[in-house]
């Protein structure tokens, strides 16, 4: 009879690997994770539409504006001081804005927006807009488009009181 010597190299015997562990089902640490991004996700959505809502008012005046801005009479340019007194009656109480008028109105804007664009000769431009009714017959296409592009900024940006109505 042979004798099986142990340190033969012939008596050895592959190592059977086990497969590899599955992704699914899950550990339950890691479906309390999916569920916290799940939920911030849903928190996050929720914050980005309740902001879209609350700046309708803005995405309506912006296009009342390139609406004022894009047409051929100068009857139109009349409009934009109403239409920034509209927005801003949107934003704030009516009992802070309804009654600003003149150079209280123009400084209101420039407090309110992100940088004071109606200062100098665009919120006298403003005004005379506003108060003037022969004032677009001396302004410049150039004049009427730097009072444009100053509402259109201050819609844009202006600081919203943080006890807004919604």
């Amino acid at each position: 009879m042979s004798e099986i010597d142990p340190t033969s190299l012939d008596s050895l015997v592959d190592i059977v690997v086990p497969p590899p562990a599955g992704w699914w089902p899950l550990a339950p640490g890691w479906l309390l994770v999916l569920l916290a991004i799940g939920l911030a996700g849903l928190v996050r959505l929720a914050i980005l539409l309740r902001d879209w809502r609350r700046n309708a008012y803005r995405r309506d005046a912006l296009r009342e504006l390139d609406r004022i801005a894009g047409s051929d009479g100068r009857t139109t340019w009349t409009k934009v001081p109403e239409l920034l007194k509209r927005t801003a009656l949107a934003a704030w109480p009516r009992a802070d804005v309804a009654g600003l008028s003149g150079t209280a109105w123009v400084e209101f804007l420039n407090h309110t927006g992100r940088t004071p664009g109606f200062g100098g000769n665009i919120g006298e431009r403003l005004l005379a807009l506003s108060y003037e009714p022969g004032a677009v017959e001396r302004f410049s296409t150039t004049d009427f488009q730097q009072v444009v592009e100053a509402s259109r900024d201050w819609i844009r940006h202006h600081a919203r009181p943080e006890a807004a109505p919604c």
